[in-house]
């Protein structure tokens, strides 16, 4: 059987870490990020597991500076992937992000169609 993942919503760190005790089966835990408490979560989440994660960043971090920052910290964190980290319209940023980062970036809101691919396809 595939490998599935449970997400661990945005939230208060109490609330995540009450999250937590829903992930006994899962070996991967998708976490979504994207807000000013982002280090927070994750802490949280590490308080109670070693667990592999990915992201769901929602677009949510518009700077590539610190979005290279923060992918750099989390792949110390036993990330395996970013999902979506900055702005579906900002893909010259995005293509600097996935060619600096040591883990995969990866489309959602940037690849709706089949049409997306050749736009998409450096970012």
């Amino acid at each position: 059987m595939p490998k599935t993942s449970i997400t661990i919503g945005i939230d208060t760190e109490e609330v995540v870490a009450k999250k937590l005790n829903e992930t006994a089966g899962f070996d991967i835990l998708k976490v979504k990020l994207g807000g000013a408490e982002d280090k927070k979560t994750i802490g949280a989440i590490r308080n109670v597991t070693r667990k592999a994660l990915s992201l769901d960043v929602n677009q949510g971090w518009k700077d590539k500076h610190f979005a290279l920052e923060m992918i750099q910290w989390l792949n110390e964190q036993n990330v395996l992937f970013a999902e979506q980290p900055m702005p579906k319209e900002m893909l010259n940023e995005i293509s600097w992000l996935t060619e600096q980062s040591p883990m995969p970036i990866i489309a959602d809101e940037s690849f709706q169609r089949l049409s997306d691919l050749s736009r998409i396809k450096n970012a």
